[in-house]
């Protein structure tokens, strides 16, 4: 489902239809993948230099939020021996190709 944030720049259009997973998991077992979707942008303030905000201050200093599509929990071993969960992958969800990590 597209997101629709209203004051989103029309350069930066395309993040409505962007479902960003990630991959976490410990030592390979107990594996979540939460996702995520666009909820929220913030416009980059105007600078006194340049004054409004342009396309390149949309795209570099503007803030795009993205929320978990639904509430995910995970339970993981914490031991002297037992690592840490680790962020494995970060991709587009249904879209397996590309690990935006590595």
């Amino acid at each position: 489902t597209a997101s629709s944030v209203d004051n989103l720049p029309e350069v930066l259009g395309w993040l409505r239809d962007i479902c960003i997973e990630l991959w976490i998991d410990q030592e390979g077992f107990r594996a979540i993948r939460p996702r995520f979707r666009l909820a929220g942008y913030t416009s980059p303030s105007p600078s006194p230099i340049t004054g409004p905000s342009s396309i390149a201050d949309a795209l570099t200093r503007g803030i795009a939020r993205f929320e978990p599509t639904r509430r995910q929990g995970a339970l993981y071993h914490h031991g002297a021996l037992d690592s840490a969960p680790v962020l494995r992958r970060l991709t587009l969800a249904d879209d397996e190709e590309k690990d935006y990590i590595s």
